[in-house]
């Protein structure tokens, strides 16, 4: 998959992206959030992470997205 040219034109083209060794290789896996960033290439309106449920969401702009405030605020982290 391509850099999203946002990235690239502000040279961050890694940025959310983690780093491991496997075996004496460098491997580059993308966190979540990037991943979604990547998939929906930056639409020009806010594009919503969740369209199904209608439920309070924040504009993320650095992502041109609409996340849902549990997804935000990490609620997940919480289950034991």
């Amino acid at each position: 998959m391509r850099f999203p040219p946002a990235l690239l034109h502000c040279g961050h083209r890694f940025q959310a992206v983690l780093e491991t060794e496997e075996q004496g290789l460098t491997i580059r896996v993308t966190s979540l959030e990037r991943t979604l960033v990547d998939v929906l290439h930056r639409p020009r309106q806010p594009h919503h992470m969740d369209r199904m449920r209608h439920r309070p969401a924040r504009l993320v702009r650095d992502w041109n997205l609409m996340v849902p405030e549990e997804v935000l605020a990490r609620f997940w982290e919480d289950v034991p």
